[in-house]
């Protein structure tokens, strides 16, 4: 059942942003949910939403997550669905440090288990409690991005 992506890019080295910016503009992304504004090729806003205008599969957080990481390695960025009726969202979060984390999420793209996960970290407690719920993502994405555009050059 097709559903909302939503991604937020935290950080990108200017080298890679042009790369990235490709990906995001394949993906048919807008900036502004409201608005008509689509990604556009000579500009990479780093601290802004993208948002799909169309719905999106489950697994696109996923699709597109792996396209972002291979254009741009040194990039920052959180991507998620809304949940639907059928199932859970998806959140996929990567930082060039910690790789990538998934997990299911709610509408706001944060974080959802089940209590089979919940028990299985609490077995290793505070080490397992924070590998499971991504807390380590959550601190490196969450309050230290720049609000930034990136131009690129014609020639790339």
């Amino acid at each position: 059942m097709p559903t909302q992506l939503q991604i937020m890019i935290s950080d990108c080295p200017d080298d890679q942003a042009a790369a990235l910016l490709r990906v995001l503009a394949q993906a048919d992304l807008y900036i502004d949910w409201m608005e008509e504004c689509p990604v556009q090729s000579d500009e990479l806003h780093i601290g802004h939403a993208f948002y799909t205008h169309h719905t999106a599969d489950g697994e696109s957080p996923s699709d597109l997550g792996h396209l972002m990481i291979e254009a741009a390695p040194g990039a920052s960025f959180t991507a998620w669905t809304d949940p639907n009726e059928d199932y859970l969202g998806l959140l996929v979060r990567y930082t060039p440090e910690l790789g990538r984390h998934d997990a299911e999420c709610d509408a706001n793209g944060a974080a959802v288990f089940t209590e089979d996960e919940i028990m299985r970290a609490l077995t290793g407690w505070r080490a397992g409690i924070r590998a499971l719920v991504g807390s380590a993502w959550t601190e490196a994405l969450t309050g230290h991005t720049v609000e930034r555009t990136i131009v690129i050059p014609v020639e790339a």
